[in-house]
């Protein structure tokens, strides 16, 4: 092979390797700007904004029906906490392929420690436990027009066993409480069985 075919050839070969890079690139780039999943309902980011555009429940909702139980997603944090109907004993609450209710939990203020709970490593002293106050919003999940909302406190914490923090941080550790899913429940049964 002479001089010139020579670097005809590895011209060639640094264009189509040149090519093979450039794709790979581009792969990379599109594989790397994936959108986030869609959230699980159309609950608004903050408390009174407005529903969301799009979510999973699109194409899974159904007209109120005039009697219960109608079948219902509960998001707490923008996440399908729904499973909480099976624990308080009222599993026929859950959608399962068609919602007719859509349930928003907004927890929105931490209040002063009531109580705290003992550390048992003896570093951080007694671990403050924050009472909060969630509001829940209740849709119609067909028309994602709002029917109600009631606010309840948050009551409900466990101790931790276990205490991680990050040294230095220690003034953050903190236990925060839940609302009872009882109540929760309990204001959300005209709901989900009307009279």
């Amino acid at each position: 092979m002479n001089r010139t075919a020579g670097i005809v050839l590895a011209t060639l070969m640094g264009v189509a390797l040149l090519a093979i890079v450039g794709i790979s690139v581009t792969l990379i780039v599109i594989a790397s700007t994936t959108d986030e999943p869609e959230p699980d309902a159309f609950c608004p980011a903050d408390l009174g904004g407005p529903v969301l555009e799009s979510s999973r429940l699109d194409g899974h909702t159904e007209p109120l029906a005039p009697s219960g139980p109608r079948p219902t997603i509960l998001v707490t944090d923008g996440i399908d906490a729904s499973y909480q109907f099976k624990l308080q004993q009222v599993p026929q609450w859950e959608y399962q392929d068609k919602a007719q209710l859509v349930v928003c939990e907004y927890t929105h203020s931490l209040l002063s420690n009531a109580t705290s709970c003992p550390d048992e490593s003896g570093k951080l002293g007694p671990i403050p436990v924050y009472r909060t106050t969630s509001t829940f919003v209740v849709y119609e999940a067909a028309t994602e027009k709002p029917l109600g909302q009631f606010d309840l406190p948050g009551t409900q914490y466990t101790c931790p066993s276990v205490i991680r923090y990050e040294i230095g941080h220690e003034d953050e550790v903190k236990v925060v409480a839940h609302t009872d899913p009882r109540q929760v429940v309990a204001q959300l049964r005209p709901y989900v069985e009307p009279a």
